[in-house]
């Protein structure tokens, strides 16, 4: 199975938008998260739509700020979590996933969105 990406969701002010949440083709894969917004009005989100608490680790990045370990976020079930952070710790610099994030559920019932703020 390939890892699922996630493209952001640029919000715009004065407009409602409905910004749905992605689940993961395989919880081994992932998601590759779009780390293209700016840093201080960007949140990764999480839903875990399953009936058991779940975890989603976001992974460092493979860049010369990536050098402190990576988040893990646990979700009761129903639960919504957020991540914003600095990207230079988290995003990929090089390979199939430059650019992006990786975030590894620890089940498809874990969703994710990335919404960028205006």
């Amino acid at each position: 199975m390939a890892i699922k990406e996630i493209t952001k969701t640029n919000l715009t002010l004065n407009v409602g938008d409905v910004v749905a949440f992605t689940a993961a083709t395989s919880a081994t894969d992932g998601f590759k998260l779009d780390a293209s917004g700016k840093d201080g009005a960007t949140v990764y989100e999480f839903y875990n739509s399953g009936s058991a608490s779940g975890t989603v680790n976001v992974q460092k990045g493979d860049g010369m700020q990536a050098v402190g370990d990576a988040v893990t976020l646990t979700l009761a079930a129903g639960e919504y979590g957020c991540f914003a952070c600095d990207s230079g710790a988290f995003k990929n610099t090089s390979g199939d996933n430059k650019g992006s994030i990786v975030a590894i559920p620890s089940s498809t019932d874990i969703k994710a969105r990335v919404i960028v703020l205006p």
